[in-house]
């Protein structure tokens, strides 16, 4: 029996692509990285976290570097352009929804402090018990480590849990660590649970597990 809903952050809770490429785009030219990231460059790496982008863009060769741009990008040294954030449409009427019959949370690869501090996801805030963040977790998707931690905090095992992910490292988590997967989008992401690309079908489509 579902007890727990557990949900990635960009790409599902809301759209970030043109956002955080901005970000990134603005953080590497400000930390003096001699090649401009391209909107196709940052596509391939929406899905990874933060730091991990650094890594594939500029290498692993001067970890110094990384390390620097990493800190600048966490201190927000480059504003994130919040303003260019898109609320998923449906995200506020399901989630209260979903509240009231399950344990809700967040497991994704932004920092600390990168959820809530959008103004389009503080409506939303009040109904999430737990936030697993980058830093939470020494492993990241697709490792299980974020999905096992935040069944932990809503104490409840990962047996009875969803989680809603878009990516192929969401499955390969959510699989490992024993939750039930849903991808959300329509990229087809192989052996899912459920599939959707809208919030309004996700109360259903978890009622029938």
């Amino acid at each position: 029996m579902v007890k727990a809903v557990v949900f990635d952050v960009d790409g599902v809770l809301i759209d970030s692509l043109e956002a955080n490429f901005k970000f990134c785009h603005d953080l590497f030219e400000k930390g003096g990285v001699d090649k401009t990231l391209t909107r196709e460059d940052y596509s391939k790496m929406f899905h990874l976290s933060l730091y991990n982008v650094i890594t594939n863009f500029i290498g692993t060769s001067d970890m110094e570097k990384v390390n620097k741009i990493f800190k600048m990008g966490k201190n927000r040294d480059v504003r994130y352009p919040s303003e260019l954030v898109k609320l998923t449409d449906g995200v506020e009427e399901v989630v209260r929804l979903l509240y009231e019959k399950y344990a809700l949370a967040i497991a994704t690869s932004r920092i600390r402090g990168g959820v809530f501090e959008l103004p389009q996801l503080k409506p939303v805030e009040k109904y999430f018990k737990a936030v697993i963040c980058f830093e939470d977790t020494e492993k990241h998707k697709p490792d299980p480590d974020p999905l096992i931690l935040a069944a932990k905090r809503l104490s409840v095992e990962t047996k009875d849990a969803v989680y809603i992910g878009d990516a192929l490292s969401d499955v390969k988590a959510a699989k490992s660590s024993g939750m039930k997967i849903i991808g959300f989008g329509t990229k087809q992401l192989g052996e899912v649970d459920g599939q959707t690309s809208s919030f309004f079908e996700l109360p259903k489509i978890i009622e029938g597990f």
